[in-house]
């Protein structure tokens, strides 16, 4: 019977962050738990035996400590090893790991798997569209297969896919062959909603590649463009069959050319400018609620969550019916808890992370709502929800724990950069406010010194073909 093994660590690693990342940060899912996702079970109703690990995962933030990626590699590849002999291997990842003082956790990873299972074991691997992929990486997997939707949406879809693709090349015998082509530039994520042009229109080429003869699969990673490495570009990537490299080339080869031809259309979805100018135009919306993305400080991407500058323009203009959603501050959060609901608290916010941009302002505030993992304060006429822990807003039912109904204020901050589906669906109106911090889109102004250059858009006056 045919075996593979099942594992993976996932991490978003932003370099100008300066939340580092530790063992403690990983949520493990543990063997027992893979067992009910789609993934594993087409793998083994496929007649797999299937030989489980675990899945690893923390949430954007800064580098991955080095002890703390070792540590979860030495687990996964003695369960490998436990495993002994197999035909296949399934990779969960995200592909912008960014190990301290190593650099591509996937490469390292990736390279060690392949010193223990050999050059004819089949490996797959799923990954996030925001994945940044190094040329060598590509030459170590069989199989690579990634998002196609940002926001994201099809993540279990593309394991599933991954899976699926997986089992039919150890059944039949497949072998492949993987062409990556890399156009020189940095795309921030939030200028590639798979929802709008031109993303929408350059994804529709996938479908395409794959309905020709010898393509398996075909992925287009758009990069974490806040990972500072060599190999934080745009991957067209596409597998052939093994003897239909050059298929696989010319694919990926015009994929990578239109990102690069239309580099100059990529935007936010939605209209954006300084903090003021948009909060501007907010308060003009008849329509509730505005929604306006804090995208320096956007924790879905590495960002803090404690950077004040639209907490401090809220709270100067006294904004009605106003929310920030949400805040980090463990401290403030403590204290909310301790005075309880009712109380008048004196606090400072701000600038106890991320103190490179951001700086903390003296409130006044009345504790209105408390649940496990925030509080509800109100200064002036500003809503806050604080929290004890990094927290993107994404969905509703991260209001409805602390009591909140988005849609019952005028203008709601969030610390993303595009906006999930729940508030995208609610929002009359969104806008998106080039905030400092490290997810800061005005990426010119970074302090990139690994990426190759020239780039676009640090370097503007160069051509490329791939």
């Amino acid at each position: 019977m045919v075996k593979v093994f099942v594992g993976g660590i996932r991490h978003e690693s932003n370099s100008f962050s300066s939340l580092t990342v530790s063992l403690e940060d990983f949520r493990v899912v543990s063997s027992e738990e893979l067992t009910k996702t789609k993934y594993v079970r087409v793998l083994k109703n496929s007649g797999v035996d299937v030989a489980l690990s675990f899945t690893a995962y923390a949430p954007p933030a800064g580098l991955v400590e080095k002890e703390a990626y070792f540590e979860l590699k030495r687990s996964l590849l003695n369960d490998l090893e436990k495993a002994g002999k197999v035909d296949g291997v399934f990779l969960d990842l995200h592909g912008a790991m960014e190990v301290k003082d190593l650099g591509s956790g996937e490469l390292d990873l990736v390279k060690s798997i392949r010193e223990i299972v050999g050059e004819k074991c089949t490996i797959a691997a799923s990954f996030d569209l925001h994945g940044n992929i190094p040329k060598e990486l590509a030459e170590m997997l069989d199989i690579i297969v990634a998002f196609r939707t940002a926001p994201h949406i099809d993540a279990e879809e593309t394991r599933y896919r991954a899976a699926v693709l997986l089992t039919k090349c150890l059944a039949e015998k497949i072998e492949t062959s993987i062409a990556i082509v890399k156009p020189p530039m940095l795309l921030p994520g939030e200028f590639f909603v798979t929802l709008y042009e031109p993303a929408a229109s350059i994804m529709k080429m996938l479908p395409e590649i794959d309905s020709k003869p010898h393509i398996l699969v075909s992925s287009l990673f758009v990069g974490c463009a806040w990972t500072d490495a060599p190999y934080a570009t745009p991957s067209a990537v596409v597998v052939a069959t093994k003897n239909k490299y050059s298929e696989a080339l010319e694919a990926s080869r015009k994929l990578a050319y239109e990102v690069w031809r239309r580099r100059r259309e990529f935007k936010p979805d939605v209209e954006a400018g300084e903090p003021e100018e948009v909060l501007e135009k907010a308060l003009l919306c008849r329509e509730k609620p505005a929604v306006i993305s804090d995208s320096g400080d956007n924790v879905t991407a590495g960002g803090a969550g404690d950077v004040p500058v639209m907490l401090e323009l809220l709270i100067e203009k006294n904004v009605e019916k106003s929310l920030i959603a949400g805040f980090y501050d463990k401290e403030a959060y403590k204290k909310c808890v301790e005075a309880r609901v009712g109380a008048e608290v004196k606090l400072s916010l701000g600038g106890k992370i991320d103190k490179i941009n951001g700086y903390p302002i003296d409130i006044k505030a009345k504790v209105l709502k408390l649940s496990s993992e925030a509080v509800l304060i109100r200064s002036g006429a500003v809503d806050i929800a604080v929290t004890s822990r990094r927290k993107a807003f994404t969905e509703l039912e991260d209001y409805k724990a602390l009591g909140i109904d988005p849609r019952e204020y005028k203008i709601i901050v969030v610390k993303l950069g595009y906006l999930f589906s729940d508030i995208r669906e609610i929002a009359a109106k969104a806008y998106m406010a080039y905030t400092p911090g490290f997810t800061c889109l005005k990426i010119e102004k970074l302090p990139y010194r690994r990426v190759f250059r020239p780039i676009y858009p640090l370097d503007k006056d160069f051509e490329w073909s791939p």
